[in-house]
């Protein structure tokens, strides 16, 4: 990894360490979980509340994630705005600090809560994606983006390790601390160990990297901030057709991640009877995969383009995705997903990359807050078409498989983009 500056870089890439905690330990494997299954009696309920919140935290973002990536390209106090989203999401964790069995209110409180902490998690994502292409030459752009997500897979091993070992214990083995498990505090500790993890790994951003990305930066104005973004979003979406089809495309095989993310544990619960302890051993697994897969893409997006490596990646999560839909064991299920994490991040990272490669230099920042704006968009496409088919056909391998429909789909609009190779 050859670049101008590898403070910065290393700053920059610590930033998915320090947030890789609030999308393992709050969003997927442990707290989610937590709250579905015993907060409430309900467990039906709970969920449903559950993805109520998220989807309200993402109508929300629809509108402010643009707003966030004017911002990124003009203001000259960027680190005063990552610090204060830090602290709208540590605060929203505070809130979410909820007991089994609570009172309705307390469970109102803590969905606000993870209304809150989740605004604060994806609009400070927007603003240090927008550094990318100001710390990094366009030829190691790939490289430092894959950098970064294994980097982030690296810490989502770590922060889910000290949970398992520190707090939850494994088989026999009793954890490093004992809390009392009768107000699951053992597994409320989630709560701090993210604050804790998004501070102190996000302390080299802030010192290494600069407080404005444009020498035109000026104070907040709402032409600037709130009119300008949309004008822009509608206007590139318009005379853009690469950018379109990249954003269609990108956002829907997106989506079918985020469903698998969120319904994954949920689902290897269900059908193969696995214990919080067997999820977070299987989440360490996949987080591995990950990682080995950012980390190759790492050297391959140096040599090849970000748009080749999206591809064959998607190809290579629509194969493994069926393995997994079609595995008659728990083993067999295992397996299967840890080879199809090998795909997830260098997806990821790759379109994290040509969002940078589609875009006008003074207007980055604005790009991706469309490329997060996109995402949120059709957020409701994969657990909608997952209900859907698990009611009609009384399945959540039925469910799962929307998935399949969402990549398959993404993938036949994203292939329409044209890329060149200068």
């Amino acid at each position: 990894m050859k670049d101008k500056n590898k403070a910065q870089i290393w700053a920059w890439a610590l930033y998915d360490w320090a947030n890789s905690a609030f999308s393992t330990l709050m969003l997927t494997f442990v707290f989610a979980t937590y709250f579905t299954s015993s907060v409430m009696d309900d467990s039906v309920k709970a969920a449903s509340l559950w993805s109520t919140a998220i989807g309200i935290s993402g109508v929300c973002l629809l509108f402010l994630s643009p707003i966030m990536g004017g911002i990124a390209d003009h203001s000259k106090k960027l680190k005063l705005w990552i610090i204060g989203l830090m602290v709208m999401m540590i605060g929203g964790l505070v809130m979410m600090n909820v007991a089994p069995h609570a009172s309705m209110d307390k469970i109102y409180i803590a969905l606000l809560g993870l209304i809150i902490a989740n605004i604060g998690f994806e609009l400070g994502i927007v603003i240090v994606n927008s550094y990318l292409p100001h710390i990094a030459r366009t030829e190691y752009q790939g490289s430092v983006s894959s950098f970064g997500w294994g980097m982030g897979y690296v810490g989502g091993i770590a922060a889910m390790l000290i949970t398992l070992l520190g707090f939850i214990g494994v088989g026999d083995t009793k954890p490093w601390f004992e809390l009392p498990h009768m107000n699951a505090e053992h597994v409320r500790a989630v709560l701090p160990i993210t604050g804790l993890w998004m501070i102190v790994f996000s302390l080299p951003l802030l010192m290494f990297l600069p407080s404005s990305l444009s020498a035109r930066a000026h104070q907040f104005s709402l032409s600037d901030h709130f009119i300008k973004p949309f004008q822009h979003l509608v206007r590139s979406i318009r005379d853009d057709q690469q950018w379109r089809y990249f954003l269609i495309g990108s956002a829907l095989y997106r989506d079918g991640l985020a469903t698998l993310f969120a319904m994954g544990g949920i689902y290897a619960a269900a059908r193969y009877g696995m214990s919080t302890q067997d999820i977070l051993i299987f989440a360490i697994g996949i987080n591995i995969t990950g990682g080995i897969g950012c980390f190759i893409s790492a050297k391959l997006e140096s040599k090849i383009l970000p748009f080749t490596v999206i591809k064959f990646s998607l190809v290579g999560l629509m194969i493994c995705g069926a393995c997994v839909l079609l595995a008659p064991t728990s083993t067999w299920f295992m397996v299967c997903a840890m080879v199809l994490g090998f795909f997830v991040g260098p997806v990821q990272s790759a379109s994290r990359t040509l969002v940078a490669h589609l875009s006008m230099p003074n207007h980055v920042g604005e790009r991706y807050g469309m490329y997060a704006l996109s995402g949120r968009a059709v957020a409701f496409i994969g657990p909608f078409l997952f209900g859907f088919l698990t009611h009609i056909f009384q399945s959540q391998t039925a469910g799962l498989a929307s998935v399949l429909l969402l990549w398959g789909a993404g993938y036949v609009i994203f292939t329409r983009v044209k890329v060149s190779s200068t």
